[in-house]
């Protein structure tokens, strides 16, 4: 999957650091970096972009790195999770959290309820995609809408798409014959990536201090096209046309029934 799967150590551990600035750039441009200090003390760059909401027509833009707004809970830093790792699904689609550098650009219609529309241009080269030179590597187009229910609840969908492609993006597979032998096996091709999302939210009169609930959901589908080549060491090198339609989901609860206490 491009990085590691799966739950995260097993008891104490300091798990992940995140060090954010922030600056207004001037009156028109704002800029935000966000690094992140991992167990085994490498750190990386987890966001650095700059943004601005001078543009006209509900028109917002940023440029740099930065999670993308592909799914719900993908834009969202470690810190604002509910549980202390992320769904597996997202280690399973993507490695982990799905991160691009290049463009996007967000529509906030004008209306009484709430509807968004944006995309982003990317280099492509985190998975499931693989960067293979300078220029666009992936698209992304999302939408979204909510409102609320009464004065207690709310609520907010959407749908997003991800297109992308692969150059040899390399894993390793065992070898049926030889035991401890990995044969390392790259695939080109296309992929995209679908996903819809539904998040329901409930605190009495709106005072989510006291009490709330959240219901949260994602579905993720995706299907790539392209050929396999693998160096296998007991049969020779070969090749073959390839078609997976992975999908997956999940769907999460949290009830805080007094403060402090979920």
């Amino acid at each position: 999957a491009g990085g590691e799967a799966g739950p995260g150590d097993r008891g104490f551990s300091l798990g992940e650091t995140e060090l954010t600035l922030s600056a207004a750039i001037d009156p028109l441009f704002y800029g935000q970096a966000t690094f992140a200090v991992d167990a085994s003390d490498e750190i990386s760059a987890e966001e650095a972009l700059v943004r601005t909401s001078a543009l006209p027509a509900g028109f917002t833009a940023q440029f740099g790195r930065f999670y993308s707004a592909l799914a719900y809970q993908n834009s969202q830093h470690a810190h604002t999770w509910d549980f202390s790792d992320i769904p597996l699904v997202y280690q399973a689609m993507f490695g982990g959290q799905y991160t691009t550098e290049g463009v996007q650009l967000k529509w906030l219609a004008p209306l009484e309820q709430f509807v968004e529309l944006g995309m982003e241009l990317g280099n492509g080269d985190q998975f499931p995609g693989q960067d293979d030179g300078n220029g666009v590597g992936a698209y992304t187009l999302f939408a979204s809408t909510g409102g609320d229910i009464g004065t207690s609840a709310s609520w907010k969908g959407g749908i997003s798409w991800l297109s992308t492609q692969a150059a040899n993006r390399v894993y390793e597979e065992p070898d049926l014959a030889q035991q401890e032998v990995r044969n390392p096996t790259g695939f080109s091709g296309d992929s995209t990536t679908w996903n819809t999302y539904l998040v329901y939210k409930w605190a009495p009169n709106g005072n989510s201090r006291e009490r709330h609930l959240t219901l949260q959901g994602e579905y993720f589908d995706r299907h790539e096209d392209g050929t396999l080549l693998q160096l296998n060491a007991s049969r020779g090198d070969g090749r073959s046309a390839y078609r997976g339609d992975p999908s997956g989901w999940y769907l999460q609860g949290v009830y805080q029934f007094m403060p402090g206490w979920r």
